[in-house]
């Protein structure tokens, strides 16, 4: 909670004064408390966990009258048992259940509830509802009954996500404003072809280690044309050919997100898939996720110059090569999400012209990008940026009056070479300058995952330096940064350094990797000042 109270307030403290009112007076804007005006109070309570929710409507009744709906808006009901809150009370539930927008049952639905309309319910999640597993067989049915009555008296649910032995979807099928679907280990829909009645209606269809009716059973001209998302990633038991043949029956997908069963990984299937999309078969397909993929190159150039405005690319792991690099900048005005993880041929040239010329761009993981394409290359323009995910690569060091030896032996074909201190910290201040402009990240993650065992030299890679004496305090405007991932480089960082991260990080949470790899008493003393400032570390 302090990390969002201190960021919230300095928010509040920025606003700019023609937001707050643009008709009080000068007289009425001087006597007024900032929290008394409703602007402030909806930038809290947008902030704010529910246990201080709850402790802001004690404050007067305008505080009451604001906070109210954000209390009751999402609520979780779990069936008592000793040692774990259950939830608000029935009576409580029954007062507001015209501000729950969203409620989830856990194990159990009690009839206190099922048999109330809530009339502004949009999302509805029923997670490990079992009634086939101890409960008698009276109580079986009165499960089962709830389960069908809840669904039948809130025919406003837009969203339904549950993971029910066996549901009812004649029940399903009535909520003809149903738009979104998710469906969670649910091994026994395959026996009943309604299924496919509920997908017509759908907008959002997401399936996650669930059986499915039998394609072939379907008439061949059937087809899901409100579909516009498709998440088939965790479907284990669905054959690859499956899944295209799924795919295919809905031509109006924008965004899909796919995977391959370990029963029938093969490249077929992909290539069919391929040319499916090289057709024109998704006209309207603007983001794709497809992990262990391994497609060629060709396969990705012919993808991305078939897409016409891409917005989410997250298929790491192929041959993305020169070829690759160009069809994607045809979308660097519209890409906010791109994932080029383990993806060898992507250069650091590439990754810098990505940085630089992608303004849309919130999430980015990436290979290796050297620290000199950085400093000398043009400046990042992603001020949105969210997630940076990459190993920023400074060159070995070696003493300034030093003659260069030879070139050192390679990783991954590239020679290592070697730069003196003071290029070192030219560098190094560079990248942070970089760094400085992405005002916006939550989490950055520039180690070395794979440490450079390789070269005999060292067990960590020369990355960057997390000192205040090579650039650090230029990260000052890190306000929303949560999670800071520096794994495999060689950091010695002392108690100044860290005590300014946490004075000027206060959103931060979690810190990954070694804090002071030369002096280990410094390490873990290091250690426990993060842990008296509730900050995870590892």
């Amino acid at each position: 909670m302090r990390g969002s109270v201190h960021s919230v307030l300095w928010q509040v403290m920025h606003l700019p004064l023609h937001s707050l009112s643009s008709t009080m007076s000068s007289a009425e804007f001087v006597a007024i408390n900032p929290f008394d005006l409703p602007e402030i109070r909806e930038l809290l309570k947008n902030h704010l966990p529910k246990h201080a929710l709850v402790q802001c409507i004690r404050v007067n009744r305008a505080w009451y009258a604001s906070f109210l709906p954000s209390i009751w808006e999402d609520i979780s009901l779990y069936p008592l048992s000793p040692g774990r809150e259950s939830g608000p009370s029935p009576e409580s539930v029954n007062n507001h259940r015209h501000l729950i927008r969203s409620l989830s049952f856990h194990y159990t639905i009690e009839r206190a509830y099922s048999s109330r309309a809530f009339p502004n319910l949009g999302s509805l999640r029923l997670f490990d509802i079992s009634p086939t597993t101890t409960q008698p067989q009276e109580e079986e049915k009165q499960t089962e009954r709830s389960d069908i009555e809840i669904l039948t008296l809130n025919p406003t649910l837009m969203h339904l996500k549950f993971s029910l032995t066996e549901p009812d979807w004649q029940a399903i099928s009535e909520l003809k404003h149903l738009k979104v679907l998710e469906l969670i280990s649910c091994a026994k829909i395959c026996s009943n072809p309604q299924f496919w009645t509920v997908c017509a209606q759908l907008e959002t269809l997401i399936l996650t280690n669930a059986n499915i009716p039998d394609l072939r059973s379907l008439p061949n001209n059937t087809v899901f044309e409100k579909l516009r998302t498709l998440d088939l990633r965790y479907m284990q038991r669905l054959l690859d050919r499956d899944r295209v043949e799924f795919i295919s029956r809905c031509p109006n997908l924008e965004m899909l997100r796919m995977g391959s069963s370990p029963a029938d990984r093969g490249m077929s299937a992909a290539k069919e898939f391929v040319c499916m999309v090289k057709a024109g078969a998704l006209p309207n397909l603007r983001g794709l996720e497809y992990p262990h993929s391994g497609l060629s190159q060709d396969d990705v150039h012919g993808l991305l110059r078939a897409m016409q405005r891409c917005t989410r690319w997250r298929v790491p792991e192929t041959a993305f090569g020169s070829a690759s690099f160009l069809a994607l900048s045809e979308h660097f005005s519209t890409l906010t999400d791109l994932d080029l993880g383990s993806c060898k041929t992507v250069s650091s040239e590439m990754m810098q012209a990505i940085l630089s010329s992608c303004p849309l761009l919130t999430s980015f993981r990436g290979g290796r990008i050297d620290a000199k394409d950085i400093v000398e290359g043009q400046p990042w323009v992603c001020k949105s940026l969210k997630c940076l995910i990459a190993f920023i690569h400074f060159e070995s060091l070696i003493p300034a009056d030093e003659v260069p030896p030879p070139p050192l032996a390679t990783v991954e074909g590239s020679a290592v070479s070697r730069t003196s201190a003071m290029d070192d910290d030219r560098l190094q201040r560079g990248v942070f300058e970089q760094l400085s402009t992405l005002q916006n990240l939550v989490v950055i993650i520039i180690g070395c995952p794979h440490i450079l065992h390789k070269t005999g030299e060292s067990e960590h890679c020369h990355g960057l330096d997390f000192r205040l004496s090579k650039g650090l305090g230029l990260l000052s405007n890190f306000r929303k940064i949560y999670d800071v991932r520096f794994p495999g480089t060689a950091q010695i960082l002392d108690e100044e350094d860290l005590q300014w991260m946490l004075d000027h990080w206060k959103s931060l949470r979690r810190l990954v990797g070694e804090l002071n790899h030369v002096d280990g008493e410094i390490g873990l003393k290091l250690a426990q000042l993060l842990q008296r400032h509730n900050v995870s570390w590892r």
